[in-house]
């Protein structure tokens, strides 16, 4: 994969917007840099806020990490931690016409799969939503649908964020101890693995027939 040049542009607009101009200059390739976002209006803000404010802006990749860092209370300060505890997955739906035709692709055509379909989510994080379902045969279900384009997305904030972390454990003998090459290696298999749904599926069902015998306790049904 070739170095995302356009994400490049994007993160350094996110952090020019947070007003981070001198760590872009030191973590990003100066060549791919684009300056071009006004500063928020919370440009005035804390320091912890604003770097809680940026990574929710720079999405789904940098939120889950931020949210794994932040239980590491021998890296960031306490104030930093409190911040980043309250990111979470809670984002605005996709569309069901831009989700419609994932549904398609996977299931056939809707009307020949489903009685009943609910166009808005009562689930939506950020690699997927989930929506109502009736089949042919009567069988309620919750559908859940990745969002359109997503491993993209997450593949490309993967690289930066190697880069990054070489970078830095190359620039900054303070910050070796904590190995970042190998904790963004950890945490890219991590969330690569959440967007295969096959193999989610065939978690909950080894999951399911483990506690087959344990009352009050139910995995839902895979179809």
């Amino acid at each position: 994969m070739g170095v995302p040049v356009k994400r490049y542009e994007q993160i350094s607009s996110v952090l020019v917007k947070y007003g981070f101009e001198a760590l872009i200059r030191d973590i990003l390739p100066k060549k791919l840099l684009k300056n071009t976002k006004q500063r928020t209006s919370q440009y005035n803000a804390n320091l912890y806020r604003r770097i809680k404010l940026a990574i929710q802006e720079l999405g789904p990749t940098f939120v889950k990490f931020a949210q794994i860092v932040s239980t590491r209370r021998e890296i960031l300060p306490p104030g930093l931690i409190n911040e980043l505890k309250e990111l979470t997955d809670r984002v605005e739906p996709v569309s069901f016409d831009r989700i419609k035709p994932t549904i398609e692709e996977q299931c056939g055509p809707i009307d020949e799969t489903f009685t009943y379909l609910g166009e808005l989510p009562f689930a939506a994080a950020s690699l997927s939503q989930v929506h109502l379902a009736k089949m042919k045969d009567g069988t309620v279900l919750a559908l859940k649908v990745q969002r359109p384009g997503i491993r993209e997305v997450i593949e490309a904030d993967l690289e930066i964020l190697q880069n990054i972390a070489a970078h830095l454990d190359k620039s900054r003998q303070d910050l070796k101890v904590y190995n970042l090459p190998v904790m963004v290696r950890e945490f890219s298999h991590q969330i690569l693995s959440e967007i295969d749904f096959v193999r989610d599926g065939k978690n909950a069902e080894l999951a399911a027939a483990n506690i087959a015998d344990i009352k009050g306790v139910r995995v839902p049904k895979i179809y």
